[in-house]
């Protein structure tokens, strides 16, 4: 399956005519993706704080909320940026992301209700992270056509670059300098990355291409299949992910090892994404995105669901799902764009975000919900079956995309 046609090869110009600003454009759209997604897989650490110190009154489920809206807003407003981005292309969204992102963590420093942080971190830093995330996703394939898996797996790794330092930044801040200095530091340190990433990420070409929004391309099994898999994984992803530190509370640990399990899970997913967008080059995305969820779901089985005899297990796991976590990212905008040419990848993408934005906003409360009625055994247990149920789309995709003939040694 080429990843290019003839005729996007014409429109977009030749592969890589100037590599270097191929390289360069890469470099913005890690620094845009270590800003957005590297908070996005830290966001756990804020539930922490809230719930112990402005937000102390409210109750768990009711702060889960906060961030749900986050990631609601991040990949439902994905699929209209997406259009714009492929209409009018970039700076637009570029500039608008990077005011709003980062006026809402700027001014999360001055939060105190509970509907401050929602408005500033669920909505303002919500819809920014949006616009900015979809530019640096879209913009690879028009730089990188025959090299995407790599181009976005070194992208995505700035999300696990992000998780790794943040945590442990956001910690130490925290315990010397209160939140309101530790937030004004937090967002200079995002607001150096996103100038960076402003600076870096040009469009291929300044020649406008009209597209047409097409939803018949939205229409039919293999999409379908895949949407179901990556919104499941998803749910568990964001759900999972965004509990942790909770989930680590709930077992008895100190809060200094929520934080480090967050990091440990976030490190190895950048080891994940990096080595799925090699593999996924050579032996096809789908082909590597099945392998990596039935080691996920290994993983899940062995060393999440049995009850935990000591933190070394929790580790163990943390690092073993957080490289498989961060493969499935890192994979999922290279299966979206197998499915469309490359002059609609950004609405495509950004619009396959969209039904996946729904099933993401009851993540966090639905997973917190579980693990305060049916302890931590039933919260390993429920997300291990919704993983299950992902890896079983994506098999069923890859069926699909064969014409429902299974076929062991093709690249897909």
């Amino acid at each position: 399956m080429s990843a290019v046609p003839e005729s996007e090869e014409a429109t977009l110009g030749p592969f890589l005519s100037n590599p270097r600003q191929a390289w360069i454009v890469l470099f913005g759209s890690f620094c845009i993706i270590w800003s957005t997604y590297g908070m996005l897989a830290s966001n756990g650490v804020f539930l922490e704080i809230w719930a112990a110190d402005q937000l102390s009154i409210y109750p768990q489920d009711q702060l889960t909320w906060i961030n749900a809206v986050h990631v609601f807003i991040t990949l439902f407003l994905g699929g209209l940026a997406g259009i714009i981005f492929d209409r009018y292309g970039l700076r637009a969204l570029m500039s608008l992301g990077s005011i709003l992102y980062l006026a809402g963590f700027f001014l999360l420093a001055q939060c105190r209700e509970y509907w401050h942080f929602m408005m500033c971190y669920g909505v303002a830093a919500g819809i920014g992270c949006a616009l900015l995330s979809t530019v640096a996703m879209a913009i690879i394939p028009h730089w990188f056509t025959r090299r995407s898996g790599l181009a976005n797996g070194v992208m995505m790794m700035g999300g696990s670059t992000g998780g790794v330092m943040f945590p442990q930044i956001i910690r130490i801040l925290y315990e010397n300098l209160g939140w309101s200095s530790c937030i004004r530091i937090l967002s200079s340190i995002l607001a150096v990355l996103i100038a960076i990433g402003n600076i870096c990420i040009r469009a291929r070409t300044t020649k406008r291409i009209k597209v047409e929004i097409d939803f018949r391309a939205f229409i039919g099994p293999k999409v379908a299949y895949v949407l179901l898999g990556i919104a499941l994984f998803d749910f568990v992803l964001f759900g999972a992910l965004g509990l942790l530190p909770t989930y680590s509370a709930y077992l008895g640990y100190g809060t200094s090892t929520g934080y480090n399990i967050v990091t440990a899970m976030n490190a190895s997913s950048g080891v994940g994404r990096l080595v799925s967008g090699l593999f996924a080059d050579k032996a096809g995305p789908f082909n590597v995105m099945i392998m990596i969820m039935i080691f996920s779901l290994c993983s899940a089985v062995a060393f999440w669901i049995p009850p935990l005899q000591n933190v070394y297990v929790l580790y163990i796991f943390a690092v073993a799902f957080g490289f498989g976590t961060g493969s499935v990212l890192s994979l999922e905008p290279t299966c979206i764009g197998r499915l469309c040419e490359v002059r609609q990848i950004g609405q495509f993408v950004g619009m396959s975000y969209v039904p996946v934005s729904f099933v993401t906003l009851f993540s966090v409360p639905i997973g917190g919900k579980v693990l305060t009625s049916f302890g931590a055994t039933g919260f390993a247990a429920f997300f291990t079956a919704i993983l299950f149920l992902s890896t079983l789309s994506f098999i069923v995709a890859r069926l699909a995309i064969l014409g429902y003939q299974w076929k062991w040694l093709v690249k897909v």
